[in-house]
């Protein structure tokens, strides 16, 4: 991504090929993590890019979806390879799915109040959206 990402996580992601006693496939770790230098594991040439290449994302579906894409080379279903991933403290609360964009919540303020219902609730999502300045557009 850009410099100028408005991503909220910024990630080093070590696999997929990780020892067989490992469960995950991939190990998810901040930027700047001082466990991706120290840790033995990473070390091998292997994973010389992926201790340097950093993702910006706002989710884990997201993280997978590009790692489908541009790794593993398939575009498959993110959330069926959630499982894949060991997402360690460092990173904070990466939420397992991409909040729904300040847009959509337009969207779907708009088609509410076409159909007489829910628009209350929409106008109050996009209301604290505002109000946190955490907008996604």
């Amino acid at each position: 991504m850009t410099e100028t990402s408005t991503a909220a996580f910024h990630v080093h992601t070590i696999g997929p090929n990780l020892p067989r006693e490992f469960k995950y496939s991939y190990h998810v770790h901040a930027k700047g993590c001082p466990d991706v230098r120290r840790n033995p594991l990473y070390q091998s040439r292997e994973f010389a890019e992926d201790r340097t290449y950093v993702y910006d994302v706002d989710s884990l579906t997201e993280l997978s979806a590009i790692i489908n894409a541009d790794v593993i080379g398939e575009d498959e279903d993110p959330d069926s390879y959630l499982g894949e991933f060991k997402v360690f403290p460092c990173v904070g609360d990466l939420p397992r799915t991409t909040p729904e964009s300040l847009m959509d919540l337009i969207v779907r303020y708009g088609n509410a109040m076409a159909d007489g219902s829910g628009a209350a609730e929409a106008l109050g999502e996009i209301e604290a959206r505002l109000d946190t300045g955490r907008v996604v557009a």
